[in-house]
């Protein structure tokens, strides 16, 4: 049975194990774990770690990914909303001849503020420090991007979006700047549906998270999972809610 955590606590964590042999010299292991926390009305944490893990005869491959993250969303009509979070990835590849391996540092902050019942206002920076060993050869990099823009409620259902973004790759002096508009439709109270156009070339799914878009014409949707939803469904009903 799913149950409401109480205000100020930890959140039930939910953990995941799974084994999978593919092979008589193969055996795949992967291990998840997620929690979080609401400090206050306005102030929530979050963590998630996973390992996957593939034994093999030439070696074993690794790849772990961990992140810890904050949010703060103040209650009334015209709020600041902020969402920052730290993460930290290793690949490596002990099957290989080479034993090739990859860290990668990401940072990521945006704000959304909503001016007026129609118009929203957001930013984002993210930035990504990565350490590579290849073929005995060590390499570092940075990249990063910036993205504001501005959101439009033609409706209460109805929206219209452009926003700016510009990407920078310092050792290979890569920049890009670029546009993506876009328009959608709430379906439901969680659930969107929107059609776009993104122009940028250079993308990176790690700085760019949930609203990554590969360039050209796209297609999205966006479905949210809260509470909220699950005092819809019944899901807590008959339980006392906190106070």
């Amino acid at each position: 049975m799913i149950r409401r955590p109480p205000r100020s606590t930890l959140f039930p964590y939910t953990t995941l194990f799974r084994s999978l042999r593919l092979g008589q010299d193969e055996t795949t292991n992967l291990v998840t774990f997620g929690a979080g926390s609401k400090l206050s009305d306005n102030t929530s944490i979050l963590t998630k770690l996973s390992l996957w893990r593939s034994r093999k005869e030439s070696g074993t491959d690794t790849l772990f990914d961990g992140l810890i993250g904050a949010a703060y969303r103040p209650l009334g009509r015209y709020s600041l909303y902020m969402l920052s979070s730290l993460r930290f990835k290793y690949d490596r590849m002990g099957s290989a001849i080479t034993n090739d391996s990859t860290k990668n540092l990401i940072t990521s902050h945006e704000a959304t503020y909503k001016v007026s019942p129609r118009w929203t206002l957001h930013g984002k920076y993210a930035g990504k420090y990565t350490w590579e060993d290849f073929a005995g050869k060590k390499f570092t990099a940075y990249t990063d991007m910036i993205l504001a823009g501005i959101n439009y409620d033609i409706t209460r259902k109805w929206g219209f979006g452009v926003h700016a973004k510009l990407m920078n790759q310092y050792e290979t002096k890569m920049h890009s700047i670029g546009y993506i508009v876009s328009t959608g439709y709430n379906v439901y109270k969680n659930l969107y549906i929107g059609v776009g156009y993104n122009s940028s070339e250079l993308n990176d799914r790690d700085l760019s998270g949930n609203d990554y878009k590969k360039d050209g014409f796209f297609i999205e949707f966006k479905f949210k999972f809260d509470e909220n939803l699950l005092d819809s469904l019944g899901v807590f009903k008959g339980e006392r809610k906190p106070e």
